[in-house]
């Protein structure tokens, strides 16, 4: 269960390391997410290389420290049981960047992704290296 103010780790392919959550989507009075929830953030660790900087010219200040973005929650440190009993645990908090319609911004997961994800989203499914 992730609430307001969590750190998260992006494990996508968009230069963000360290974020922390704002706000909650979805609903008025949601007190906590879990995985396949849509979070608000702002940036708070990045990756600068200067192959990134030449690729993101034109768009300078999209991803510098301070900005606000939408991500979606991949992985979540709380366990979660599947249909068939199976428990689902992961080491840590992690989510990629999405826009408004939940279709990733970059071009590559790094890491697993549950497959109730895969199959809501086939978009996310497609971008990921393994499948749980």
């Amino acid at each position: 269960m992730l609430l307001a103010g969590t750190l998260l780790n992006l494990v996508d392919a968009t230069g963000l390391l360290l974020v922390t959550c704002i706000r909650i989507l979805g609903s008025s009075c949601k007190l906590n997410a879990s995985l396949g929830d849509t979070f608000v953030i702002s940036v708070k660790n990045l990756k600068v290389t200067s192959a990134f900087i030449e690729k993101k010219k034109d768009r300078a200040n999209v991803y510098c420290s301070g900005t606000m973005h939408r991500v979606f929650i991949v992985r979540v440190k709380k366990n979660y049981f599947r249909t068939l009993g199976a428990l689902v645990k992961f080491s840590e908090n992690s989510a990629i960047l999405v826009n408004k319609k939940n279709v990733p911004l970059g071009l590559r997961i790094k890491g697993p992704v549950p497959m109730e994800i895969c199959f809501r989203y086939p978009t996310i499914g497609n971008l990921s290296q393994y499948i749980v």
